[in-house]
C-alpha cells in the first residue's frame, strides 16, 4: 500500500489537534485504506486492484478508536439547540461538535451497539473504551445504540441522548488519562520505537558500507479470486486462517532457504513484516536491499523475488510489486538509495514508522502468536574503510551501540 500515511480532512480544526491525535487519525485513515484495498500483479504481470467493503468488526474498531480521538477536544461532542416547532412549541434538536466527521456520526448507533467477538485482542485504547460502554446504564447504552439524528425524536430524547453522549466522553478522558492507562501506552511507544530502530540501524549500517543500496519491495500473500476477496470473511473457528498462517510461514521459510542457492544471495538484507486483514488473510511486506553499484533494476528484481514466491507457494502466491507504482508515491523510499540522499532516507524510515504502528490498535488472535518481524543481521561496520572517500556529508547515517558490539 501506500508508504506515505494521508492527512486526513482537518483543515478547518487543525490548530486544535495536539501532534499524537493527528498521527493517530493519520494512521487510522491509512490502516481503513489498507483494509478496503487489494492489489496483485496477474500472470502477465498487469496490476490488478480490488476495492472491498470493510469488514464490520474492524470498521467498528476503527470508528471507536477515531471517536476516542474526537473526545479529547475540549468541547461536548453534542450539545442541544432549542427552536421553534410548526405548532409554535419549544423543540430541542441535537447538534454535534463541528469537528465530528459526518461519517463518524452515521456510525455513532454501531459504535454503542456492536458486540466484541473476541476474534481480536485490542489495544489499551479499545480495552478503555469497550469498558466505559460497559460501565454505562442499560438506558444509555440502548439511547446511544438506538438514537438517529436523522430520525424523529422526542425533547425527552434529545435530552437523553446528549447527556449519554457526553457522559460517555467524561468517562473516556478521565480513564485515559489515569497513570495506568499512560503507563501502558508508554510501553507500547517504547516496544515499536525499538523495533523501527532496528529496521533503521539495518539500513544505515549498509549506507555506511556501500554507497547507494537498491530498495525493492514486494508484498506477498496468497492468491484469493476476486469472489473468495469480497466474501472473505473471518470464520468463527479460525481454522482457514491458522491454515494461511503456517501456509504462509514455511513459504517465506523456503524463500529464504533457496535464497542461499539462487540469485537472491545477492541481496544485502532484507526485512520481512507479517501482518493479517479479513479480507487479505496473512501476508508479508517485503524489503530487500541490493548494492546499488551492481544492481539497478528494481523492477526486474522485484519480478524475480515474485517467481520465487510463486515457485515456493506452488503458483497460490500472489504478489504486488511495489517499485512498479514508486512514482505514484507521494514521498518515494522505493528504487536506488544513495547515501547523501538525506530526504529519500528520511521517506523510507517513514514507511517503517508504519510498519511498526499498523497492529497496535487491534491484531488477530492467530497474529499475536506469530514473530511479526524478520530482519536479517545488521552487516559489520569495518574500522577503517576501503576504497576512496566519500565526496558528501555523511554526518547523518548513525552509529549504533550494537553495531559497536558487532565490531
Amino acid at each position: 500500500m501506500n508508504q506515505c500515511i494521508t492527512k486526513p480532512n482537518l483543515a478547518s480544526t487543525a490548530g486544535q489537534w495536539s501532534l499524537d491525535d493527528l498521527e493517530a487519525l493519520q494512521l487510522l485513515d491509512q490502516i481503513q485504506e489498507d483494509y478496503s484495498y487489494y492489489e496483485v500483479n496477474n500472470d502477465e504481470g498487469n496490476l490488478v486492484e480490488f476495492r472491498l467493503s470493510s469488514h464490520p468488526e474492524t470498521q467498528c474498531f476503527i470508528d471507536r478508536l477515531q471517536l476516542g480521538i474526537h473526545c479529547h477536544q475540549q468541547r461536548p461532542l453534542a450539545s442541544l439547540r432549542t427552536t421553534k416547532g410548526i405548532q409554535g412549541n419549544k423543540k430541542l434538536s441535537v447538534q454535534y461538535a463541528e469537528d465530528l466527521p459526518v461519517q463518524l456520526i452515521s456510525a455513532l448507533p454501531s459504535i454503542f451497539s456492536m458486540p466484541v467477538s473476541g476474534t481480536y485482542t485490542v489495544s489499551v485504547e479499545l480495552e478503555t473504551i469497550h469498558s466505559v460502554i460497559q460501565d454505562l446504564s442499560n438506558a444509555e447504552r440502548f439511547i446511544l445504540g438506538t438514537f438517529s439524528s436523522t430520525s424523529v425524536y422526542t425533547n425527552e430524547q434529545a435530552q437523553a441522548y446528549v447527556d449519554a453522549l457526553n457522559r460517555f466522553q467524561s468517562l473516556l478522558n478521565e480513564r485515559m488519562s489515569s497513570a495506568k492507562v499512560r503507563k501502558r501506552l508508554h510501553n507500547r511507544k517504547n516496544s515499536r520505537l525499538k523495533t523501527k530502530e532496528k529496521m533503521i540501524e539495518l539500513v544505515h549500517a549498509l549506507l555506511h558500507v556501500h554507497s547507494k543500496i537498491l530498495v525493492v519491495r514486494v508484498d506477498l500473500g496468497i492468491m484469493r479470486t476476486p469472489e473468495s476477496l469480497i466474501n472473505h470473511r473471518i470464520s468463527s473457528d479460525q481454522w482457514k486462517s491458522e491454515q494461511d498462517s503456517q501456509f504462509i510461514l514455511k513459504a517465506l521459510e523456503r524463500l529464504n532457504e533457496n535464497a542461499r542457492m539462487n540469485r537472491m544471495k545477492h541481496a544485502l538484507g532484507y526485512i520481512h513484516r507479517i501482518e493479517y486483514g479479513p479480507q487479505k488473510g496473512f501476508h508479508v511486506h517485503a524489503y530487500y536491499f541490493f548494492d546499488g553499484q551492481d544492481h539497478w533494476a528494481d523492477i526486474t528484481w522485484g519480478q524475480y523475488i515474485a517467481q520465487q514466491w510463486q515457485h515456493v507457494t506452488k503458483n497460490q502466491g500472489s504478489v504486488f510489486i511495489c517499485n512498479m507504482k514508486k512514482e505514484d508515491y507521494r514521498y518515494c523510499a522505493l528504487g536506488m538509495l544513495d547515501y547523501s540522499d538525506v530526504e529519500m532516507l528520511k521517506n523510507l524510515e517513514q514507511s517503517f514508522d508504519y510498519l511498526c504502528k499498523n497492529d497496535q490498535y487491534f491484531q488477530f488472535m492467530t497474529q499475536k502468536r506469530i514473530r511479526g518481524f524478520r530482519i536479517s543481521q545488521t552487516p559489520v561496520i569495518p574500522e577503517v574503510k576501503m576504497g576512496c572517500p566519500r565526496k558528501y556529508d555523511q554526518s547523518h547515517l548513525k552509529h549504533f551501540r550494537a553495531l559497536d558490539r558487532h565490531a
